[in-house]
């Protein structure tokens, strides 16, 4: 349960839901999770082979990819339900870039974005993440109103300037999270706050259990 700042409105999420590719099947984002299950372990074949007497040694894995060699940039936060309060957009999406931003990646590029060319000589990744606020539904019931909120988020790998953003079957996902929230009274200002602390309680939530491990995992490949 995520309380909204001055005790005025209480956001109980409902679901987190993660959809890949289908040709993802390698490299899921943790679990179809709702607010009560956590993600799946990776899991593995636990069998290492042993090397016969000619073989020779199998050379050592390659490094991953450091956070700086990776660049996440925020795409801002579309409404498609146009019930956002005034200027909530911009706070959803420095909320994502924060969280992305805290794990150690750039969120931006130091001079121009780069062209495909570019991206490639200086071995950096880059990826796009564009969260989506796709339901906000209020429903007064006597002294109190109730809010149920929705949001996706799509993360996709970003070629270059001159490229773009496409989508790829191994490292491109989607995921999209429910909450709904109890506002303490009916007027305009209580509503507002309670849908702040509906999108913003599921974004974190998205972002924290889907976003960021996929981001995580994708991006540090060799």
């Amino acid at each position: 349960m995520i309380r909204a700042s001055r005790s005025i409105a209480t956001v109980i999420l409902v679901s987190l839901t993660a959809v890949l590719a289908a040709a993802c099947a390698r490299s899921p984002i943790p679990g179809e999770a709702t607010a009560r299950v956590a993600g799946d372990r990776p899991h593995g074949t636990g069998v290492t082979p042993t090397p016969t007497p000619t073989s020779r040694p199998a050379p050592p894995p390659a490094p991953a990819a450091s956070p700086a060699a990776v660049v996440v940039t925020i795409d801002a936060t579309r409404d498609h339900t146009r019930q956002l309060p005034h200027d909530e957009a911009a706070h959803l999406t420095a909320l994502v870039e924060a969280r992305v931003a805290g794990t150690g990646y750039a969120t931006s590029w130091p001079g121009a974005p780069p062209t495909a060319r570019e991206l490639e000589a200086s071995r950096a990744r880059a990826f796009r993440v564009a969260p989506t606020v796709t339901r906000v539904e209020i429903t007064r019931a006597g002294d109190r109103t109730q809010i149920a909120c929705s949001v996706d988020v799509r993360v996709s790998p970003w070629l270059g300037a001159d490229r773009g953003e496409h989508w790829q079957p191994e490292t491109s996902a989607r995921a999209s999270g429910s909450a709904q929230a109890t506002s303490d009274g009916p007027g305009r200002e209580q509503i507002d706050h309670g849908i702040r602390a509906c999108a913003r309680g599921v974004l974190e939530e998205v972002t924290a259990r889907h976003v960021l491990p996929f981001l995580d995992r994708v991006a540090r490949r060799s």
